[in-house]
């Protein structure tokens, strides 16, 4: 999506407001912010009306209380109802496998729609209206357009508040993303095909101009190396590789583990923004890279490469790249958060 994005300025209180007048929330016990790269999630626990289309004179009320995600995209990737569309259709074609992804809810009185674009204003003083799409001819200064959507909230700790994994765990999780890129194969999105994810290893050749960014000279020289073996190891044999939709994030702040008992158990996976149609290999790259440390890093790849195998076996060329796709992951994602922490002075 979007290059530059600006996080929607939503206080605690209109974040109320949306989830009453849009979702038909009766009552809100708790409402809290939870972390978001660039939109904004509100965790709401209340009861709710389930009657989402209005329209209909025998529909009648029922209410269940529950644990819910309010999100609020950024305006900047709301011009892309499209791909939106494709991730709803991605979490529930998952759900519909088994795999633990969040469910979606209709907005209220739309039919059935699971996304609404309303204005959000951009200087949030709490007390601010909130107006639908059905007006969005109008030019306004003061408001930017964002898609809301409420998905189930999936309990669980992220991976990253797990804590040590053990060999165990992580074949676990190999296994998980296995499953994934297998389902994945059937899920078929045209959608996916027009988009072009800044953060799709793919496109990591598109980074040999920020390679200044990155600190010392030794740095330097080990990213132009990486980038000049995938130019010429992975970039001509990219077409030769299995493609298909990918996760692409399945990262440890993504993957949410239930710690109820002493059994491992990956309870959700969540946030499918950067999902795209490119190289099923790049998923697993993915995934070895975000959970790979100092300490051991074979030993970590390892295990999740083997639980993928069990699963989901890689083809011969697919192996051999694996190496330089996960290094590619690794140079990538440092160029781009210095550059997103000089463009915005995030701390």
């Amino acid at each position: 999506m979007s290059s530059f994005v600006r996080r929607p300025c939503v206080s605690l209180e209109l974040a109320g407001q949306l989830a009453k007048k849009f979702y038909n929330f009766e009552r809100i016990n708790e409402i809290k912010e939870l972390n978001s790269y660039s939109d904004r999630n509100f965790y709401v626990q209340g009861q709710r009306s389930n009657s989402y289309n209005t329209t209909q004179e025998n529909e009648t009320d029922s209410y269940e209380q529950g644990e819910y995600v309010l999100k609020i995209l950024n305006s900047a990737d709301s011009e892309h109802g499209d791909f939106i569309d494709a991730e709803n259709e991605a979490m529930t074609f998952l759900r519909e496998r088994e795999l633990p992804c969040p469910s979606l809810f209709p907005v209220a009185g739309s039919g059935g729609s699971m996304k609404l674009l309303v204005q959000i204003p951009l200087c949030n003083d709490g007390a601010s209206s909130v107006q639908e799409d059905v007006n969005k001819n109008v030019s306004t200064t003061d408001h930017e357009w964002c898609v809301i959507r409420l998905i189930s909230f999936l309990l669980g700790v992220t991976a990253e508040s797990f804590g040590k994994f053990s060999c165990g765990n992580l074949f676990n999780i190999g296994q998980f993303v296995g499953r994934l890129s297998k389902s994945f194969q059937e899920f078929q999105c045209p959608v996916l095909h027009r988009k072009s994810d800044r953060w799709s290893i793919e496109n990591f050749l598109s980074l040999e101009s920020y390679v200044t960014s990155v600190d010392g000279e030794e740095n330097k020289s080990l990213v132009r190396e990486v980038l000049d073996r995938f130019a010429s190891h992975v970039t001509p044999k990219i077409s030769l590789l299995r493609r298909g939709a990918i996760h692409n994030d399945v990262n440890k702040g993504n993957l949410l583990i239930d710690t109820s008992s002493d059994e491992f158990k990956i309870s959700g996976l969540i946030d499918f923004g950067d999902m795209h149609f490119s190289c099923l290999l790049f998923e697993l790259a993915t995934n070895i890279a975000a959970f790979i440390n100092d300490d051991d890093v074979l030993a970590v790849s390892g295990y999740l490469i083997a639980g993928y195998q069990a699963v989901f076996p890689l083809p011969g060329l697919e192996f051999e790249l694996l190496h330089e796709a996960v290094s590619a992951r690794l140079c990538q994602v440092f160029p781009h958060c210095v550059k997103t922490s000089k463009g915005t002075n995030r701390k």
